[in-house]
């Protein structure tokens, strides 16, 4: 059996608009600079205390966190789309393979889980990890638990990701790594790159 470890934000979906939207109304509140897309995508990849640490600097408090949540819940749907073929290609994965697909993601789960059942795909997913569990990229801790969960081998473990976050875990946790290039970061030295969803497919085949 073999184990694939989905980020969400930029792998699955592209969630960057209602990213934005959500941090400028935040910013806008507290009497700071708009963000464009393309700085939101740029800084999303480590969760949002993280996002918010970043943009508010030593002004940041745990209050901004639940400011934003609230915010977001607004805007989550806004320009969210899944990115062409992943879902088909999860499936194909699943029909035709011995798998088990995972999300572990630094996003809250609430939204994670609200997004998935909109697009019905939410059952396509065996496990949903998040800082909600206590886990939290680039820690290698979520895949230590997954692996000992569903008794896989190290070489039969994939993350599956856009950003270093998600490149790291899978090097501090000993398992293969596979860079998306549609999604919001920069590849940083990962196992395998691909351009579209269904060479993922190829790569799990083959290995």
């Amino acid at each position: 059996m073999k184990l694939l470890i989905f980020d969400f934000d930029g792998t699955l979906f592209d969630t960057s608009l209602g990213l934005t939207l959500s941090i400028n109304e935040l910013t806008s509140t507290h009497n700071l600079e708009k963000l464009d897309r393309e700085q939101v995508k740029k800084i999303v990849g480590g969760g949002i205390e993280s996002t918010l640490k970043e943009i508010f600097k030593e002004k940041f408090h745990k209050g901004l966190i639940e400011e934003f949540n609230s915010i977001y819940r607004n805007y989550m749907f806004e320009g969210l789309v899944p990115y062409t073929n992943i879902f088909e290609t999860i499936k194909k994965i699943k029909e035709n393979l011995e798998v088990k697909v995972i999300i572990f993601s630094n996003k809250t789960k609430f939204f994670i889980i609200e997004i998935l059942r909109k697009f019905d795909v939410y059952h396509l997913f065996d496990e949903i990890i998040t800082i909600d569990d206590g886990y939290k990229k680039p820690d290698k801790k979520a895949i230590d638990y997954l692996i000992e969960k569903y008794e896989v081998k190290k070489e039969d473990v994939y993350i599956i990701g856009d950003s270093c976050y998600d490149i790291q875990t899978a090097k501090m946790s000993g398992v293969r790594s596979i860079f998306v290039s549609w999604g919001f970061g920069e590849n940083c030295s990962a196992d395998f790159v691909v351009n579209e969803p269904n060479e993922i497919y190829d790569i799990i085949v083959s290995k």
